[in-house]
């Protein structure tokens, strides 16, 4: 009996820490320079990973708590001309609201019942941006985003970090920070 009530305790306990938010502190990060592009501070317990995006400059990640980050830049001419030749890009708007507008569409073709909210963050280390947080379902799962677009000077980049299930409400603290860090070289 009094094994059967410490197992009980055990699994509430180990349940219960699930849902506590990660607290991160910048002396918790690394600094990871890419290129002469841009810097960005990634939680210790993240590690670099080679197989997340083919098109991302960085990509980090945790498998054990299923927790990412990646970061995909591109020249801002390329994209303008390329929407410009699809008939996509709508010269009343910003450029960054142009891509933010973009990605998100992209977004909503792979992302099951996606709700989309946007943060008050306007800017990122002196570079404007947009951010948004994202809920949805992907591969039968639930899965929660936190997504930057930043506008350099001659780039514009996407800063996305995701998790599963609930995890989007654990690890906000730690992607905020992270997303915070990020700066132009």
């Amino acid at each position: 009996m009094r094994k059967l009530f410490f197992l009980a305790f055990v699994a509430i306990i180990g349940l219960s820490s699930c849902d506590t938010p990660v607290k991160e502190t910048k002396k918790d990060l690394k600094e990871v320079k890419v290129a002469n592009l841009y810097t960005i501070s990634v939680p210790d317990f993240m590690k670099e990973m080679k197989n997340l995006n083919k098109d991302a400059s960085l990509q980090y990640g945790n498998t054990d708590t299923d927790v990412f980050t990646i970061v995909v830049d591109e020249k801002q001419q390329e994209f303008v001309t390329a929407f410009k030749e699809h008939g996509t890009y709508d010269d009343a708007k910003s450029l960054l609201e142009n891509y933010s507008n973009s990605q998100i569409e992209s977004f909503k073709e792979t992302i099951k019942s996606l709700k989309v909210t946007p943060t008050d963050v306007k800017e990122i280390n002196g570079s404007k941006a947009e951010q948004y947080v994202l809920r949805g379902v992907t591969d039968d799962l639930e899965a929660g985003y936190l997504v930057s677009f930043i506008k350099g000077k001659e780039n514009i980049f996407m800063v996305m970090s995701w998790t599963t299930g609930d995890g989007i409400k654990k690890y906000d603290e730690a992607f905020r920070l992270m997303h915070s860090t990020f700066k132009l070289l």
